[in-house]
């Protein structure tokens, strides 16, 4: 499960990578990218004696409003479109993250 919780959460690095990539200038998706994971990792910590689908939920609202903050103060202007990779990237961080944490039997 540690492979595939690693895998998912690895998913908003390699679009923004592949992004950066193939535009060559545009770096902004690797910020939002980080700032998921990033978010991900703290709210999934803090949130540690929820029950995990509380937790998940948790991560990934919090993480979706973080994302979303930091495509708006990367002058952002579209709200679908921000809306749209926020969730992406909150639920591949925060599913991806609380596979790879969880404990085998």
């Amino acid at each position: 499960m540690k492979r595939l919780g690693i895998l998912i959460a690895g998913i908003p690095v390699a679009f923004a990578l592949l992004r950066a990539v193939t535009t060559r200038t545009d770096f902004r998706y690797l910020w939002l990218a980080a700032a998921s994971t990033v978010g991900a990792a703290i709210i999934l910590g803090v949130a540690r004696r929820a029950s995990a689908p509380v937790r998940l939920s948790l991560s990934v609202v919090g993480v979706t409003c973080i994302t979303s903050l930091t495509g708006f103060a990367q002058g952002a202007t579209s709200a679908p479109a921000v809306a749209f990779v926020a969730v992406g990237f909150a639920v591949c961080s925060s599913a991806g993250l609380a596979l790879a944490a969880r404990k085998e039997p």
